[in-house]
């Protein structure tokens, strides 16, 4: 019998980018948090800066935005070892991948599952944290519906610059987790 949605995890994700182009920029970080859907209990954390192959066909304005400084990455795998490793840290938690405007992240992933020959773990169930957001807030007089706009509104704190994997994956997370706090969601 298949596992009922609210009772599967979700893998909060985050991917840091050097630029929006799946065709010629590349994935530079990946941060994830595991979380039971239904406590929205955190159970494990990842994070993993990538080495870029091309560095210098990224957007300056994308490297700046993600705090790309080479010394930094010196250390980073390469991104099929980075994408083994989420896919480890996902284990057998037959989760869901979830984002925050998951459309460009799940491209990368993609993506980058095919170009490593990385085995795929999710199904073909994505969750929007964007849509959900927009439509939970759906009457709320805000400037746009932005990841840092609904954290002002829901009195989150304001994301450290420069901007990180990790920081977007908990940001995208704190979001749910406060708009879900204020509906009633049952099993």
């Amino acid at each position: 019998m298949a596992t009922p949605f609210i009772k599967k995890y979700l893998a909060i994700t985050d991917l840091e980018l050097t630029g929006l182009d799946v065709r010629k920029h590349e994935i530079i970080e990946i941060a994830a948090l595991l979380v039971h859907q239904e406590s929205m209990d955190i159970i494990k954390i990842f994070e993993s800066k990538v080495t870029p192959a091309h560095v210098e066909t990224g957007d300056p304005v994308s490297l700046r935005i993600a705090g790309y400084e080479p010394d930094l990455w010196k250390e980073a795998p390469p991104l099929k070892e980075a994408l083994e490793m989420y896919v480890s840290f996902l284990g057998n938690s037959d989760a869901v991948f979830a984002a925050w405007n998951n459309t460009t992240d799940w491209a990368f992933l993609e993506e980058g599952f095919k170009k490593t020959g990385t085995k795929d773990p999710f199904d073909y169930h994505r969750y929007d944290i964007w849509t959900a957001a927009a439509e939970l807030l759906k009457g709320v007089d805000l400037e746009k519906i932005s990841l840092s706009c609904i954290r002002t509104h829901l009195h989150l704190a304001v994301e450290p610059s420069p901007h990180r994997a990790i920081n977007g994956a908990r940001g995208a997370y704190e979001v749910l987790k406060k708009l879900r706090s204020n509906h009633e969601y049952t099993s």
